[in-house]
């Protein structure tokens, strides 16, 4: 046998199958979509948490398999035996060494043999108990791995959502804008290489502020196109869908930011959000799930200190005319110790107390990083908000300088490049306040991770798309109104 690499058939099999497999896993799009259905889609078709949810199943897989390590052993066995001769023997004198016994035999040359063996250790029985308590905590920490990349998952659709519409609803303006942009460029370029004005340094500042508007718009919509292509990777539909988005109001300008969802300001007590962050918490939920782990192997490791105590039956069955009996039952008890193990009783318990000691320190430290995240997560939430306020007073001081400047272009007091310039800068503006709502929603869906809020209910596969945008939609409105659940003691 030799090593065989995969054949470009191989591979080619391989993908077709696994294009087939991504579609069925599709759903498809037939109308625009707002914020809550991505959501939704992003739960119930997500390759990634497809994966987190088999891990889930797996784990659980382990833990019915490790309840049966408790059962008894039973074994059951047949077998036919033929001999050409038969099985005899004679005996010997042990004062004179001569035969004392002609040859005989008690066995048949064929026979059939049957035998039903049950047999329960119960140091054995301990072990596998304790194995099981372990997988069923195994089991809850990967549905608590669930609900962590399940939270981050909503956290990551909210903030591609806000981008991907900004990306969608400025598009067409940033190309008409782009397009005009660059041939004022070319314009003021060759103005300047024919040297048209004596005073040629006014000319260059502009050229430079075009060139630097052209950049800065060219980047800002490069960004947030991108976000496009990974909104419909995490929904599951091809990267080359034109995914249609709603989420501001019918009749609404596109830079009036009030027509958008308003994000709620946090102004409960920093320790109840650190309480709730900390009850609510999946990382602090597996530690303590760690806890149990380490308590059980500790168990474990004394129940094989003590003597192993073994039950057994066993029910035997033999077709040979010989025997007096041919069927028969047997009942024993083995007790067994390996009296070394006794030697390592100390290290033992001084290597559970470190374990626990670990499983201490380990709690604390992420109890600490917990409310790390938490803290972050709340300032960097009120940093958007101000960046927010402050990118819509920029947003306002130019639209009192685009209208001043058209104006002045309406009068002939201004260039063409200058309006040109300046209605580019106006839609940098609108870009940036828009890309500072995206940032804010996405710190806010960020405090809603750290605090450990999910609007996904346990029996969200029993749910249709519908159903879960509605149920999403809910719980939003609800902690948007300020009406965040808090936890207390």
């Amino acid at each position: 046998m030799n090593p065989q690499p995969l054949s470009e058939s191989d591979v080619s099999d391989v993908l077709a199958e696994d294009r087939e497999l991504i579609e069925q896993f599709r759903a498809p799009l037939e109308r625009p979509i707002g914020l809550h259905e991505v959501m939704s889609r992003a739960v119930l078709n997500n390759l990634e948490h497809r994966v987190s949810r088999m891990e889930q199943a797996v784990a659980l897989g382990s833990f019915e398999l490790a309840r049966y390590e408790m059962l008894p052993q039973m074994d059951a066995s047949y077998s036919r035996l033929d001999r050409n001769n038969f099985n005899a023997s004679t005996s010997i004198s042990i004062a004179t060494g001569e035969e004392s016994l002609e040859p005989s035999t008690s066995q048949e040359k064929d026979r059939d043999i049957g035998n039903f063996t049950a047999s329960w250790n119960l140091l054995d029985f301990g072990v596998s108990y304790y194995q099981a308590q372990q997988e069923a905590d195994r089991y809850l920490i990967s549905r608590e791995s669930r609900k962590r990349v399940l939270a981050n998952l909503l956290q990551q659709a909210r903030m591609l959502y806000w981008r991907a519409w900004a990306a969608q609803n400025t598009a067409r303006e940033v190309d008409a804008v782009l397009a005009e942009a660059n041939q004022a460029y070319a314009e003021i370029s060759q103005v300047i290489e024919n040297r048209q004005y004596t005073n040629i340094l006014p000319n260059l500042r502009l050229k430079r502020q075009l060139f630097d508007l052209i950049r800065e718009l060219e980047s800002l919509s490069e960004d947030l196109t991108e976000a496009r292509i990974e909104l419909a990777q995490i929904i599951n539909v091809p990267t080359t869908t034109n995914i249609e988005l709603l989420g501001i109001e019918p009749g609404a300008q596109l830079a009036d930011i009030s027509a958008l969802p308003v994000l709620p300001r946090l102004d409960e007590d920093p320790v109840q959000l650190e309480i709730t962050a900390l009850y609510n918490s999946t990382e602090l939920a597996e530690e303590i799930y760690n806890v149990r782990i380490d308590q059980a192997e500790t168990r474990k490791a004394l129940l094989r200190l003590l003597p192993g105590i073994e039950l057994s039956y066993n029910n035997g069955y033999d077709s040979n005319n010989l025997l007096v009996n041919n069927t028969w039952n047997e009942v024993g008890v083995e007790v067994s110790w390996n009296l070394f193990n006794l030697a390592t009783t100390k290290q033992v318990l001084e290597n559970s107390d470190l374990r626990e000691e670990l499983a201490l320190q380990r709690r604390l430290a992420v109890n600490m990083a917990v409310v790390t995240k938490l803290n972050l997560a709340v300032y960097q939430y009120n940093i958007s908000l101000r960046k927010l306020n402050q990118a819509r007073e920029v947003k306002a001081i130019d639209s009192e300088i685009a209208k001043h400047t058209r104006n002045a272009a309406i009068s002939s007091a201004a260039s063409k490049v200058e309006s040109v310039v300046t209605r580019a800068a106006s839609l940098r503006t609108d870009l940036s306040l828009l890309e500072s709502y995206a940032n804010a929603q996405s710190s806010y869906g960020a405090v809603l991770v750290a605090l450990g809020l999910n609007p996904v209910p346990e029996t969200y596969l029993d749910l249709d798309i519908h159903e879960l945008t509605n149920l999403i939609a809910v719980y939003d409105k609800t902690w948007q109104d300020g009406n965040i659940p808090m936890v207390g003691f």
